[in-house]
Order: C-alpha cells, then structure tokens, then sequence
C-alpha cells in the first residue's frame, strides 16, 4: 500500500483506544491463574475468624449467591464450619471444603481447566462426614458458567461471587483491616482480568475490517525501529578507540540502547539510549557510563579524574545506578524533531563531539590507563 494511502486510513479511520488492565500483585508475582493460590486466597477470607476483619462477609455472600442460583430457602443457615483446601477424597481433591457437623459446601475452582472433576464421588464422600446426608451443596466456581450434571451442584462466576462480597462490603468496613480490603480489591481485580477477553469484539471488528491497512503500518513500524537502530549503531564508526558492544536480538538491550566501549577497557563506554523514539517524547539519551573494576577506580580517583576534563564539563559525582549495575558517569538528553531522526547519526556524533562528551571519555580513558 502507498504511503499517502496509509495517511488517509490514519487520518479518517476511527482507530480503538487500547486501554491497559492494571497489573496485580499475583501478575507480578507469575500466579494470577494458579488454581491452588486463588483458592487459598478465597479460603482466607471465608474464614470469619481470620485476621482480616470481615468477619462472615465472604460465607453470607457465597450463601447469598447460592440461595439466588437455586433458591431462597436452600441454604437456610451455615455457620461454626471448618475450612479445608485440597481435601483428599477416595478418588479425587475437593478444592475447598466448608464444613460442620450437620452440612457442607463442596467449592470445585475453576479457572482455565475443563469440568472433568468426580463430583458425585466429592458428594458420597462428604454425605458420610455429616449428619444431613442432604444437606451437601456443591458449587463449581468459574470464570464461565459451567453445567455440572451432579443436581446439587450449581455454576457461579467469580465475578459473580466478588460483585456480591462488593455489595455488601460497606456494613463491614469499620471493623475491617485496611491491608486486606486492598488485598481483597487487587485480588478483584485478578479476577476481571482473568475473566474478560484480552480483545473486546468491537476491537476484533476493526481489526479484521482494516487488517491489511494494519499489516502495513505495523511493516512501516518495523522498517522505522530497524533504521533507528542501524543509525544508533553507525554512530561508532566515526570514533576509532570504540567498538560496538553485542547484542541479543529480541534482548531488552537490543531495544533500547547501544554501547560504545573503550577499546582499552570494556567496563567504560558511551551509551545511547534511544527507545523514546518509539514514543512520542521523540528523545534519546547520551551517557558515558563505568561498571566493576573500572567504576571502583572512577571512585578511588574522582577529583583526580576531574582535573583532566575539558572546561565546563561536569561528571555525576552520585554515579546514578542503572539497572544492569552500569553507572552513569554523565547523562545528557535530547528532545529531536523529524529532520533530527531523518539524519540521526549524524546528530548523535554532532552531540557528542558539541558537548564534549568524546572529549571527556577519551581524557578520562587516558587517566584510567595511567593509573
């Protein structure tokens, strides 16, 4: 497709807003559709004597849910039960069970795995643990709705039972734990990340009309970012004591930044950071950088080294952190408009010879060397 034909599609077609879902703890922690955590997590809080002050909040609305499923009457009052988690029956594991002397709620969690689970042999089990052989309620706890064949086993949506524990939070609060309302809404929040689709269907929709105009702007993205860094990476050829440092297609390093390191000495380097440029900030940042052996000796000889830079040029002396355990020696950023980018080699090597930042690396190399 011709370029003036991707601008009217750009300038006329009603593009999505993409709208990022926050991130849970148990998304950073690489456990958000862990079946056995979110269990354990719903045990926690239907237990009325825990410590997170939501006394019997999580039961009566499970209750409320259930009586609502099946009916008023169904589960006319549950209390004093005991809480278990992987519970072993003959043949299987009861996810969580509630249960007292006289009746029992058999909880089977789901989250992307298939109803494939004995619930009959869960209920004949359980029948022999009670009083009530009739009072055994079973619920298959879902981010769908499933259709159990067992006739007392209902299908409720997490999102179902954590709408109910919503509503009927605020006579609760006062005497609640704060750390655990906030671990309660982040676990919500899982929750609707878990159940709602990663595309919506009006965003497929557009995608699908459009996919073509879409495939070719996605090239022309790719093109962008290759020229970039293949500029980035020219820069080196106009100073002969540097050499490029590797690196791993697809690394983060390979997207964001290069190193140009001392031919003398490998932990001391110029860096360009250019991942900006893939936004619209348009920026790129210029760093000489020190790590290991060759930071300790920038420490150990700083007013030394200082002694020998060219006038008016200033090193970090809190050598900021970096997170690859670089640190930054100097940093200097650029804002750059179009015709910048369209000659961006040129105008990274322009900015380091104008603020004297090759200057610099070269008289700070030399006084390592002489150390």
């Amino acid at each position: 497709m011709k370029l003036d034909e991707l601008q009217d599609f750009l300038d006329t077609a009603q593009i999505p807003e993409f709208k990022t879902k926050p991130k849970t703890f148990l998304e950073i922690a690489r456990q958000p559709h862990y079946e056995n955590v979110i269990s354990n997590i719903y045990a926690f809080y239907l237990d009325p004597t825990e410590e997170h002050g939501l006394g019997d909040l999580f039961i009566n609305s499970l209750v409320n849910c259930l009586n609502k499923k099946r009916g008023n009457d169904w589960i006319e009052d549950f209390t004093d039960f005991e809480i278990h988690t992987e519970y072993s029956t003959q043949k299987g594991r009861i996810d969580i069970l509630l249960i007292n002397d006289d009746s029992a709620i058999i909880i089977e969690n789901k989250i992307y795995h298939h109803l494939n689970n004995g619930l009959r042999e869960y209920s004949g089990y359980v029948e022999n643990k009670i009083a009530n052989k009739d009072a055994v309620y079973g619920l298959v706890l879902g981010l769908k709705e499933f259709y159990p064949e067992e006739e007392n086993f209902v299908s409720l949506t997490h999102k179902e039972l954590l709408n109910k524990v919503f509503l009927n939070l605020g006579e609760y609060v006062l005497d609640a734990s704060e750390k655990y309302i906030t671990f309660l809404k982040d676990f919500y929040q899982n929750i609707i990340n878990l159940s709602e689709k990663k595309m919506n269907e009006q965003d497929l929709a557009f995608y699908l009309k459009n996919q073509k105009e879409i495939s070719d702007i996605v090239k022309l993205d790719n093109k962008y970012r290759k020229n970039i860094k293949d500029e980035v990476e020219k820069v080196v050829l106009a100073f002969d004591d540097l050499k490029l440092e590797q690196t791993r297609k697809n690394s983060e390093k390979e997207n964001h930044y290069r190193r140009y390191n001392s031919n003398r000495f490998s932990k001391l380097s110029i860096k360009v950071a250019f991942s900006r440029l893939f936004t619209n900030d348009q920026e790129i940042k210029l760093y000489i950088e020190a790590s290991g052996s060759i930071l300790k000796k920038v420490k150990e000889h700083f007013d030394e080294i200082i002694m020998e830079l060219p006038d008016g040029f200033q090193l970090d002396h809190g050598l900021k952190n970096t997170s690859d355990k670089w640190y930054n020696l100097y940093e200097h950023s650029l804002i750059l408009d179009a015709d910048d980018i369209s000659n961006l080699s040129e105008v990274i090597v322009e900015h380091i010879d104008k603020l004297k930042i090759y200057e610099a690396f070269k008289r700070i190399n030399e006084k390592l060397y002489s150390l």
